[in-house]
């Protein structure tokens, strides 16, 4: 009996507690969730390996929620995010599976939020797999999924802190403008071995930023957006470094990163693709950062322009550019263009390790500033003497790189760059186009927008002329 509604420890109020509960045991799950809010104390839920579905909507706290919102200090552990899945059922009513309330300080570890969907009956709200309203919140070895929301739809962070570590975000929608397929900020947070990966959003379709965010040691890989498929920063601060980003692809620009002075330290941007500003859009500010081989099609006429980046780019030496073409820069001395010498994008497995690996004949090796070089590279490789440009050092021990695109084992793949496939509203583009801002905040819906589908090329190119499509 004790198996089927869990185990409790030290329950005297007031006292840290300790949870377990059995495969699948959601009722077990809600009390533990109940009785740790009830003390002052740290507390522990311990998951057993199985899917623990949920059907019905436990609380209205800044929207509907599965779970009760967390309001004390908390670690929910799973058996590992493969085995271990908190998930809305299909059918069931609109809710997001988690919140966290200023007071909260939650740690997720070994398991997977999955098929959230956050709203307050018609209405939008952020964060479908999790909304950190304030609070601290840190996920490890975790994975987010099949969630959609107003913005976030992974996760949504509402001056909060927010940590990633080992952590793999894919598949996940932002149905409004707000923007973040995968992750919404509007706070602090800090991305570490962490892969974002076929991710949807207008903006942002791996991570949408107006707060401070530091990436590193993590891929951003195959997500999709209008503008900033990869990352989309609206303001604040953004650091990136040893960081890859690859496969991604936005409408109208910024296939890689669209940045507001975003800083790149030992970056890859390889193999992005957009309207233009294939690589990067917006304006940043680049060291040891290797940017080529994107590409872009100019949504006002046929033909190739800007494949690399477009806007201001501040190069600070050491950097290796493809093609500058429609970047305003100055190149320095140390700045290299031309052979890339570079090979497929591939991962090996864990979440942050998809990377562009170096080829023997780089223009890359051994040209970066090992002043300002972190001491290993992306995959956790030293950098010695004369580092590398770009987020992975090369390994002459290393056979030729197979060309393996899966995030993760039977987990993800990361297709080709292609089209989008979703129609876009003209008036939006148009503002896009003539440097209207984006939505900054973590503003609600007014009613419920369905997915929306970008549309092919052609029809994007008849939108621009006035044509019906």
């Amino acid at each position: 009996m004790a198996a089927l509604i869990g185990t409790l420890a030290l329950s005297q109020p007031g006292q840290a507690a300790e949870f377990t509960c059995a495969s699948g045991d959601v009722v077990c799950l809600i009390k533990a969730l109940r009785e740790a809010n009830a003390n002052d104390e740290a507390n522990t839920i311990t998951l057993e390996a199985g899917t623990y579905p949920l059907t019905t909507v436990d609380n209205n706290t800044d929207g509907s929620n599965g779970l009760p919102s967390i309001t004390n200090s908390l670690t929910l552990r799973g058996a590992g995010a493969d085995t271990t899945v908190i998930e809305r059922v299909a059918g069931a009513p609109r809710f997001r599976l988690v919140h966290v309330a200023a007071a909260g300080a939650l740690t997720l570890e070994g398991l997977t939020l999955r098929g959230g969907l956050a709203s307050s009956g018609p209405q939008l709200e952020p964060g479908g797999g999790l909304l950190n309203d304030g609070g601290v919140v840190v996920l490890a070895r975790t994975t987010l999924t099949g969630n959609a929301a107003g913005g976030g739809g992974g996760l949504a962070n509402r001056g909060g802190t927010v940590l990633l570590t080992q952590t793999l975000v894919a598949r996940n929608e932002a149905l409004s403008p707000t923007g973040g397929g995968g992750l919404l900020n509007a706070g602090t947070l800090i991305l570490s071995e962490t892969t974002l990966a076929n991710n949807r959003a207008e903006s942002g379709g791996g991570l949408a930023t107006g707060g401070t965010a530091l990436v590193t040691n993590a891929t951003v890989a195959g997500n999709e957006a209008t503008v900033g498929a990869g990352v989309f920063q609206s303001g604040g601060m953004l650091t990136i470094v040893t960081t890859t980003f690859a496969r991604n692809h936005a409408v109208v620009e910024g296939g890689g990163l669209f940045g507001r002075m975003a800083t790149l330290i030992n970056a890859t941007l390889t193999d992005n693709s957009g309207g233009r500003g294939g690589g990067l859009a917006g304006s940043a500010v680049m060291l040891n950062t290797l940017l080529a081989r994107n590409t872009s099609i100019d949504p006002r006429s046929i033909g190739l322009w800007s494949p690399d980046c477009v806007g201001h780019v501040i190069s600070l030496g050491t950097n290796l550019l493809g093609d500058p073409t429609g970047c305003t820069i100055t190149l320095r001395a140390t700045d290299r263009t031309g052979d890339l010498g570079v090979g497929e994008f591939t991962s090996d497995g864990p979440p942050g390790r998809g990377h562009v690996p170096l080829l023997q004949n780089s223009l890359a090796v051994d040209a970066g500033n090992p002043t300002f070089c972190p001491p290993a590279d992306q995959l956790g490789q030293l950098r010695l003497g004369v580092c590398d440009i770009g987020a992975v050092e090369f390994q002459p021990s290393t056979p030729p790189p197979a060309v393996a695109i899966d995030i993760r084992p039977r987990t993800f793949p990361i297709p080709p760059p292609r089209p989008l496939s979703r129609p876009l509203d003209k008036d939006r583009l148009l503002e896009i186009l003539k440097g209207e801002p984006l939505p900054q905040t973590l503003s609600h819906a007014s009613e419920p927008l369905p997915p929306k589908r970008f549309s092919e090329q052609g029809c994007l190119l008849k939108i621009l002329k006035g044509e019906p499509c």
